[in-house]
């Protein structure tokens, strides 16, 4: 009696989590490279994309490029990256009029001070707003069924995603893959080992979508609410221009928040240095015997 072949998802899970296990994991995702549909999303020129950092305590990020993709030194693994390999995380605006605001998704994704419940006091938060300038083609997993609050247009693409899936004959081994795959990008942990490296792959090692610029995603915390964007450093190079930026206030009584503009640029100079001028309406009176946590 012949022996039963394994499914890619087994496969899978018999590799450990572990940096010399990595040969092992891309020769599985080697073997699979012209077997699953992806479906391509473009972000065309004049698109904003909204970018926010938490500040460190008692200063300003004071230069563009702070606010933009970290340096290679202080990379880890992310739910889009792996260690060394930074990528620009942003939140895409107005993609779809189901969704919500796109400066509290960003918020959701960095911030444990806005989700805590128990929570008092002001945490200052830096966004930054970048223009598309060239349009971005970005590959999309078919996106979870486990999100909460998915926007109108995922589902949306998610039966287009079907469809090709159809055209294309694909193996419910491939398909069962490449859903368990998207319900670990779906996942709210900070495990990012296997996605991380699925997604490494697809962008800089298999020849069908290396081209692309990035990925979009729906966001996690947002459940489904808001997009997500993670972008290679040398498409942000070449696509995205800084066009904004301003301080905030996340003031916080437990499960009340308010999210308050103080500052916002008002120029860059040449050599990248942000020029912020306080807001015509700010009060200090109203944040008079509240702790700042940064």
């Amino acid at each position: 009696m012949s022996k039963k072949v394994p499914s890619l998802i087994e496969r899978l899970e018999n590799i450990a989590p572990s940096e010399d296990k990595l040969d092992e994991l891309y020769s599985l995702f080697n073997s699979i490279k012209s077997k699953i549909p992806l479906v391509q999303i473009n972000m065309e020129k004049d698109t904003f994309i909204t970018r926010q950092r938490i500040c460190d305590k008692g200063k300003l990020f004071n230069y563009t490029h702070e606010l933009s993709y970290p340096p290679i030194e202080y990379t880890s693994y992310g739910r889009a990256n792996i260690p060394g390999n930074p990528m620009f995380y942003g939140c895409v605006n107005g993609v779809d009029q189901t969704g919500i605001d796109s400066r509290i998704v960003t918020l959701k994704e960095i911030s444990d001070f806005l989700v805590d419940t128990e929570s008092l006091g002001i945490q200052r938060v830096q966004l930054s707003v970048w223009k598309v300038l060239n349009r971005l083609c970005l590959l999309s997993l078919p996106f979870s069924n486990n999100y909460e609050n998915p926007m109108d247009i995922i589902k949306e693409i998610q039966n287009g995603w079907k469809s090709i899936s159809k055209e294309e004959n694909t193996s419910k081994d491939h398909l069962d893959f490449i859903m368990h795959m998207s319900d670990e990008i779906a996942k709210e942990t900070t495990d990012y080992f296997f996605v991380s490296n699925f997604v490494y792959y697809l962008l800089y090692l298999n020849e069908d979508t290396k081209h692309l610029d990035g990925i979009i995603y729906p966001s996690v915390p947002a459940q489904g609410a808001g997009f997500n964007v993670a972008i290679k450093p040398e498409s942000v190079d070449k696509k995205l221009k800084f066009y904004s930026a301003s301080l905030y206030y996340l003031v916080k009584n437990k499960e009340k928040a308010r999210y308050d503009e103080v500052k916002h640029s008002a120029s860059v100079e040449q050599d990248g240095h942000i020029v912020f001028e306080q807001k015509t309406d700010f009060d200090e009176k109203k944040y008079e015997g509240l702790t700042f946590v940064n």
